[in-house]
């Protein structure tokens, strides 16, 4: 199921960048993948905060 978002998105992404590089010399698609990355790992964590560490099945971790 994700492969089909996957490929979309690599397929996409270089034009974009490219355009986004011939609008400006400034590094957008860099800025554009740091807030995309962060608000990912953002989410991550409000997502899984409450749930303990190995502990969620039973699990020990050592």
């Amino acid at each position: 199921m994700t492969t089909v978002q996957r490929s979309f998105a690599s397929a996409v992404s270089p034009p974009f960048a490219g355009y986004m590089l011939s609008v400006s010399t400034f590094g957008w698609p860099l800025v554009r993948a740091g807030v995309l990355k962060l608000t990912y790992d953002v989410l991550l964590l409000t997502l899984f905060k409450n749930i303990a560490a190995g502990r969620s099945r039973g699990l020990a971790i050592s």
